[in-house]
């Protein structure tokens, strides 16, 4: 009914879509049995919006008025693509070729470009605005257009803020866009439930990588949203891995939100699929490999501050007395967390330029990918308490203090972002900067090139090594380089090191004679280095020990060595176990110590939890400081 609102790729061939995008240029086909194919809609279509309010108006209308209703304390907003509002883009299903040339974008619709134009005026305000940001005198609001899908997709690292404005404001805008959709359903349902109800929806940010979900800043705006959730992290679900959320959650904090980590567990009732499908949803084989993912899990969203729900999506995934015994142990352990006081402490904060990411080609994906969910994977091992913002939180008032600052994709700062970072340097805090903060704009920190970028952000001199190579670096000298057998700085004494990577991308060389080296390119150059109390890192990839070294340098609290998965604040402490052995815990504070498992009080006292573990375990603990 609404053919403008139908997406089309890049060349103009329409999206047929089931619950995933899977194919395009052809007509949906009428199925016997399962998901549908339809045409995908274009989520900013404004037909759309309007359509689906109203829609939501009777269904609220509908369920208040029935018995069953009195019961519902909230609405959780969820459609699209997976149901989470993922862009329809992708690959054709059964494509081999993973190339740029094969990849379907999204949204040429023409809702889509009029919706464009239109979040263009609102950022823009004037036509001499947009004129001078895009560089271009022809440009109005009326003309403005998607760029072509041979500029969006075209190879390279990053794209330039000079000449290429208009595309990171239309990867702004394909994040912003839905979210605009999800903040105008909760609007109304908040109108029609008179702000009675909780509304939530799905949204897997930048930790996980979704490049139409790199708007959590904007999605905070909105009064109406209450919480957000989204599957626990696919892939490392099994025990004696290290599990993640994929959510900047620290964020969600500071604006009075919580991220609610969705549980989508598997079990021996479900039905098996293959080994390798089963071990990335986290099938369990027994109640006690569950238990140990569901504590765990739960360990985690009680360090961190936030809330886990469980999702059955085809019935009786857990319907087990041991499954449910664990299930209960969790909920036990959140009502614990009702009594304590303040927010959860933590020494290490980190942060994702939300920014940056509009700015990344396509074919930066694995670096992005690296930059942020896989290292969140290793923060998680690292044995250091941490909370993780955006970076355009580094001005907020509720920010709390911290002793060591990770910055993970600073490349591109803003001058507000800016001033922050220079006051955290003028109080000496530690900070850490990955591969090459500031290059984006270097004019945003009085510079004139990338290089003097880097140099004013870090204080480090470096000068440009490559514009495309290897990052790999390691702590030591590469044999048969002429600096090889150099001495080890101190730093490195605590078998820090930093992970390599293999992506080929541009990097920058330390040049300066009066930093310290801490690591190395394959060809000799120096890939890493500290002065005074900031480190240039300049592949990224962070490795867990390095982490551990970081925090144990700036005096951050490190619960645990290197190498299992902890998670902990001054409340509660998790620790699942990677590999089989003795372990030892650090806790912030002398504390009354309780194993919330059996129930019983360890120690009146204590400061330090010593355990023997197997691979795949989890031991979890209320801790009351004294």
């Amino acid at each position: 009914e609404h053919p403008k609102a139908i997406v089309r790729d890049q060349n103009g061939e329409k999206s047929v879509v089931n619950m995933h995008p899977i194919d395009w240029g052809r007509e949906p086909k009428h199925l016997a049995a399962g998901y549908q194919e339809r045409w995908g809609h274009s989520y900013v279509s404004q037909d759309l919006r309007t359509d689906t309010e109203e829609a939501l108006r009777q269904l609220i209308h509908h369920v208040q008025n029935s018995l069953p209703g009195k019961a519902v304390v909230g609405y959780h907003v969820a459609g699209g693509n997976d149901g989470q509002f993922f862009n329809w883009a992708g690959y054709k299903q059964g494509t081999t070729d993973p190339s740029p040339a094969n990849y379907h974008l999204a949204d040429y619709s023409p809702d889509s470009e009029h919706a464009f134009q239109n979040w263009l005026r609102q950022k823009y305000q004037t036509v001499a605005n947009l004129q001078h940001a895009w560089n271009c005198t022809d440009v109005t609001f009326a003309n403005a257009v998607i760029p072509s899908g041979e500029r969006r997709l075209s190879s390279g690292f990053l794209f330039s803020a000079k000449t290429d404005e208009d595309i990171a404001d239309y990867n702004r805008f394909y994040s912003e866009g839905i979210v605009e959709t999800i903040q105008d359903y909760a609007h109304v349902i908040k109108q029609e439930t008179h702000n009675q109800n909780l509304v939530s929806t799905y949204w897997e940010d930048s930790a996980a990588g979704v490049n139409s979900h790199f708007a959590t800043g904007k999605m905070l705006q909105s009064p109406d949203i209450d919480f957000l959730s989204g599957p626990t992290d696919y892939g490392i679900r099994m025990p004696g891995q290290v599990g993640e959320a994929h959510s900047i959650w620290g964020s969600l904090m500071l604006h009075d939100r919580i991220w609610v980590s969705e549980q989508d567990y598997r079990s021996w009732l479900s039905d098996s699929v293959n080994a390798a499908y089963d071990r990335s949803v986290g099938r369990a084989e027994n109640a006690t490999d569950h238990n140990n993912m569901v504590r765990r899990e739960s360990g985690m969203m009680l360090a961190f501050g936030q809330g886990t729900w469980w999702y059955d999506m085809s019935g009786g995934w857990f319907a087990d007395p041991g499954i449910m015994k664990g299930i209960a142990e969790a909920r036990a352990a959140f009502t614990r967390d009702l009594s304590t006081k303040g927010q959860p402490q933590a020494d290490l904060a980190v942060f994702v330029s939300e920014r940056t990411l509009d700015y990344f080609k396509f074919s930066s994906t694995a670096f992005r990918y690296n930059s942020i969910t896989q290292q969140i994977r290793e923060l998680n091992h690292a044995g250091v308490p941490y909370q993780i913002f955006l970076q355009s939180d580094l001005n907020n008032a509720k920010l709390p203090d911290f002793k060591t600052y990770l910055f993970l994709d600073a490349q591109d700062i803003e001058p507000n972002e800016w001033n922050a970072i220079q006051k955290l340097k003028a109080a000496g805090k530690t900070l850490c900067f990955v591969h090459a903060p500031g290059i984006i704009k270097p004019e945003n920190v009085g510079a004139a090139s990338a290089s003097e970028a880097i140099a004013k952000v870090t204080g480090i001199t470096v000068r440009q090594a490559s514009e495309s190579a290897t990052m790999n670096i390691t702590p030591t000298p590469p044999a048969g380089t002429s600096v090889s057998g150099k001495e080890k700085h101190p730093f490195l004494t605590l078998q820090s090191y930093i992970a390599n990577n293999g992506a080929k991308v541009p990097i920058w060389e330390v040049t300066d004679p009066t930093a310290q080296a801490i690591g190395w390119y394959e060809d000799g150059k120096i890939g890493a280095a500290q002065k005074g109390n900031v480190f240039f890192a300049g592949g990224v990839g962070l490795s867990d020990e390095f982490l551990n070294a970081l925090a144990r340098y700036s005096g951050a609290w490190t619960a645990a060595d290197a190498g299992d998965a902890v998670f902990a604040n001054q409340h509660f402490i998790t620790i699942h176990a990677l590999w089989d052995g003795d372990k030892t815990l650090h806790l912030l504070h002398p504390s009354k110590v309780t194993d919330m498992e059996s129930g019983k009080v360890i120690s009146p006292s204590t400061q330090t939890i010593k355990l023997s573990m197997q691979r795949g375990q989890t031991r979890w603990f209320f801790l009351q400081p004294q």
